[in-house]
Formats: structure tokens, C-alpha cells, sequence
């Protein structure tokens, strides 16, 4: 229960402090928006409290007996089939997704795809590249080729792809693996591994997540090539109409609380905040199938006790009522602040006033997330304690840190995505040759772990509030990408902690040799 309350709190204490500082320094928030942010964050970590721990009573469950099943499906088509909509009905049903699929409503221009098509398109990536991963497992192939193959795929597309689309295509990887997936797709692996003769879980249960996470980013950038150049930017907003439309907002927030839709009032604000119905709906829409082909495909066939069914049940309601709640508490409390944030700090130094920001926010993110905790205690537990947890934390936090600012340098200064992308997908690539089988497969899931519900619930926003204000930019082209930039430390770090160690042992067992002789 204490794990659960510290994963849901952990990563939104200290974004919420530092905003209420941010607060007292600039004085961004409208009137009547503290009140929303201290509730949003309260409800938000309720919310993903609730969410987390029915995750831990039933999707990870359900996922594990999923992939026990695997093993029993009448032949490789089938398997393939039932696969590919698992991931598809997990993808739809996550709420980074769900996050990501409301930020590009309001980014897209005209011209550019629905957001269903969006949604189609991210969740069928994931799908087809959840049949990819089992077959790798099936076949023992070694994730790093995959993953370079898929990389260098990626890398190609975008050279070629609009610049609108790009980024967004990029940051959508990091996003498809959202809370929901990651503990559902690493339970599929290992109960898939489990059932495999000659297969270790250590070694052939991860790298799952680092090939799921491609599908997506080339299933967006495809769909770029295919739609046309730049169609889906906005126009740059003039920073003189991003002005008025602040100075509008104000008067309208103090004159007329009617038409604005912060409501300084107490009741107001409650009202606001219980108005679930269309999040309740939507919730339900993308969990429900997922809920129902995990019930026919793996519970049932399972033959599982009554006690099992009745836990697994109880964890459906904690899913769906944290879900909903973390769902209203970001689009009615986070977002509108995160956007205010962004806009506000765009105004000051020219824009470059982000940047610190960004830097405090990442590291903030970076030492708070407690996935990159687990990561912590894997990386030590395979290296036999030669990289000590506290090592690599500090190490990911910085590394978070100075990507968060390199992502807000990128947007005051109008940079390519590609050139942040490129180098450090090259530079992975490289350091995939020096480690070994287990590392790397760990290093590529890594990327999962700090983008979590902060990085992308408010972090994301904070840029787009960013790209709107500042003339020139559009959240298209540069609101997009910060995600991408942030998912690549993680690798980066276990990637090169991976081939440190084993030089280090190369060179301990050469030494080891030679005294021999």
C-alpha cells in the first residue's frame, strides 16, 4: 500500500512545490487558479494511487496469464492476431495516450489528420510491433539487432518526413508506453518467457517495451510521408496576439466568472472538477475491451479460484475509478496551469527563463519517478552491485535534467528535432556493440521509465504554452519532441554503464589470464 501511495505521490509533490514557487517568483496563474492546482494535484495523485493499484491487482495479473496462454494458441497466425489486438485495445486504453490524443486536437491545424486517425494509427504501431517483440522471443533473437534495424528505420523516415510531423512521431513512442502498458506488456513477456524451454527471464523478458515503443513513431512518421508537407502546422501565433488573448483571459476571469472557465469559487471549482461524465465515458471505451479479450483469453481459459476472480475484479473497479479521476484532474487542473506556465515564462528573457525551469522540473521528475527506481535496482542486481542504484539515479536525474533544458534550448532557438535525435540514436547504436544481451535489452526499456504521467501531463504542456508564445514557433514542430529528447538519457546512461562493465570484466579476465601464465 505504502509503495503504491509513494509511486502515485512521488513524481507530483515536487512539481507541485515548485510550481507553487514559480507561482510567488512570476505570479502566472490567473486569478482564481491556485485553488486548481492544489486540488488537481491532490485528485491527480489519488487518481493514479488508485489507478496503480489496480494495475497491481489486475492487469499485471491478467497480462501475466496472458502470456501463459500464448504458449496454447492453435498455431502462429492466431497468435499473432490475438497479439496484435492486445496491443492495440492496451494502447487505447492508456492514459498518456489518451493525454497525447487531446494535445494534438488542440496543436493540429485544419489540414491535418483527425485525432482518430492519430489514435489508429499510434495504437496499430503498437500492435504490429507487440507481434515483432514475441516472435523475437519466439525465434531468440537478440533485441539489440532488432532494435538497431528499427532505429535505423526510424532515423531514415525522419530525414524524410514533414518537420510538423517528426517530432510529434517521436515523442509518441515514449508516450504509447505510458503506466498502463509497461507493467502489461512486461507481465505478457515474462509469463510468455516463463513457458518457453531454454529461455531466462532475466535475459529474454525485457527489450519487449524498447520494440513496442517504435511502432508508433513509425506508423506517425509514415503517415507524415503520406499526408503531404507541413499540412499539419498550425500558423505561428503573432506574440502581440498571444498578448491579448492573455490580457482577454484576465478580464474576463475578473469581470464575467460566467463565460471563463476557472471558477474562483469554491463550490465552483468542485463542480468543475466533478463533472466526469465524458471522461467516465471515455475511460470506459478504451478499458472495456481490453478488460473483456483479457478475461476471455487469459483468465477464463486459466481456470483460476473464485478468490483470484473476485481480486482481479476489485482491481478492475480501482483502475477505472482511479483512471477517471487522474483523467479530470489533469485536463481540468493541470493543463490549463502547465499552458499558463509556459506562456508566461516565454515572455521573460526572451524566452530563455524556460530553460532553468526545465532544468528544475526534469530534475524533479528525474529523482521523484519510481520507475527509475526499479530501474535502479535491476541494473544493480545484474551487475552484481558493480553500478550501485544511488550511481545510476544520479546519473538519470542529471541526465533528465539537462534533456528537459536541451528540449526548451531546441524551442527558443527554433532547432530541428533531428538534431538532437540523430546523434544520440547513432550514439545508442553504437554503444549497443559493447554490451551485452541483458543490458541491452534493459537499457532499450529504459526509455519507459521517466515518461511517466509528469513528463507528459505537465512537462509536454509547459512547452506547448512555450511554442505558443513565442512568434515563430507552433506546438506542431516545437511543442512536439521534448518527450523524444527526454527518452533517449535513460538508454544513453544503462547503455554506457553496460559497455563499462563489461570492459571492465574483459579486462579483469584478460589480467585474471595473464597472471595465470
Amino acid at each position: 500500500m505504502m509503495d503504491s501511495i509513494k509511486e502515485a505521490f512521488g513524481p507530483i509533490a515536487p512539481v507541485a512545490v515548485l510550481v507553487i514557487l514559480f507561482q510567488l517568483m512570476t505570479g502566472f496563474m490567473l486569478p482564481g487558479m491556485m485553488p486548481y492546482w492544489i486540488v488537481g494535484s491532490l485528485l491527480a495523485g489519488i487518481g493514479l494511487f488508485l489507478f496503480l493499484r489496480g494495475v497491481q491487482l489486475c492487469l499485471t495479473p491478467m497480462g501475466e496469464l496472458i502470456g501463459t496462454r500464448f504458449i496454447y494458441m492453435p498455431g502462429m497466425f492466431v497468435l499473432m492476431i490475438v497479439a496484435f489486438f492486445i496491443g492495440v485495445l492496451a494502447c487505447a486504453a492508456d492514459p498518456s495516450v489518451a493525454i497525447l490524443n487531446s494535445n494534438i486536437a488542440v496543436a493540429a491545424g485544419e489540414n491535418a489528420p483527425s485525432t482518430l486517425l492519430f489514435l489508429l494509427i499510434v495504437t496499430s504501431g503498437i500492435g504490429a510491433l507487440l507481434i515483432v517483440g514475441i516472435l523475437r522471443i519466439i525465434w531468440n533473437i537478440h533485441p539489440a539487432k532488432i532494435l538497431a534495424c528499427l532505429v535505423v528505420i526510424v532515423l531514415t523516415l525522419s530525414c524524410v518526413a514533414p518537420a510538423s510531423f517528426t517530432p510529434l512521431a517521436l515523442d509518441s513512442g515514449g508516450v504509447a508506453t505510458g503506466p498502463l502498458t509497461v507493467p502489461f506488456f512486461l507481465a505478457i513477456g515474462l509469463g510468455f518467457v516463463s513457458n518457453l524451454a531454454g529461455r531466462s527471464a532475466s535475459s529474454d523478458g525485457f527489450g519487449l517495451l524498447g520494440i513496442v515503443a517504435m511502432g508508433p513513431i513509425i506508423g506517425v512518421l509514415l503517415l507524415g510521408i503520406a499526408w503531404g508537407e507541413d499540412e499539419a502546422a498550425i500558423e505561428p501565433p503573432a506574440q502581440i496576439a498571444v498578448v491579448a488573448e492573455q490580457e482577454a483571459i484576465e478580464q474576463t476571469a475578473t469581470e464575467s466568472q460566467v463565460e471563463s472557465p476557472i471558477r474562483p469559487t469554491f463550490f465552483g471549482m468542485i463542480l468543475h472538477f466533478l463533472n466526469m461524465q465524458s471522461t467516465a465515458v471515455t475511460v470506459l471505451r478504451g478499458m472495456g475491451p481490453l478488460l473483456l479479450l483479457g478475461w476471455f483469453i487469459g483468465v477464463r481459459p486459466s481456470k483460476v479460484s473464485s478468490e483470484y476472480k473476485i481480486r482481479l475484479l476489485k482491481g478492475t473497479i480501482w483502475t477505472l475509478i482511479g483512471l477517471i479521476v487522474f483523467l479530470q484532474a489533469v485536463e481540468t487542473g493541470f493543463q490549463p496551469i502547465a499552458e499558463q506556465l509556459g506562456k508566461t515564462l516565454a515572455g521573460i528573457w526572451n524566452g530563455w527563463a524556460l530553460v532553468p525551469a526545465a532544468l528544475l522540473l526534469g530534475l524533479a521528475v528525474g529523482l521523484a519517478e519510481p520507475s527509475v527506481h526499479v530501474l535502479g535496482n535491476q541494473v544493480e542486481e545484474v551487475t552484481d552491485g558493480a553500478i550501485p542504484k544511488r550511481l545510476l539515479l544520479t546519473l538519470l536525474a542529471t541526465g533528465v535534467a539537462l534533456a528537459a533544458a536541451l528540449g526548451m534550448v531546441r524551442l527558443v532557438c527554433g532547432l530541428s528535432i533531428l538534431w538532437f535525435v540523430i546523434p544520440g540514436y547513432v550514439l545508442i547504436i553504437l554503444l549497443s556493440c559493447f554490451c551485452t544481451k541483458t543490458f541491452a535489452s534493459i537499457a532499450y526499456d529504459a526509455s519507459t521509465v521517466v515518461t511517466g504521467p509528469m513528463l507528459v501531463t505537465f512537462l509536454l504542456v509547459v512547452a506547448m504554452g512555450g511554442a505558443d508564445a513565442i512568434e515563430g514557433r507552433d506546438r506542431m514542430t516545437y511543442g512536439f519532441g521534448f518527450v523524444a529528447i527526454v527518452a533517449m538519457v535513460p538508454i544513453l546512461v544503462v547503455m554506457a554503464m553496460g559497455a563499462f562493465t563489461e570492459t571492465r570484466n574483459k579486462l579483469q579476465a584478460k589480467r585474471k589470464n595473464l597472471s595465470n601464465h
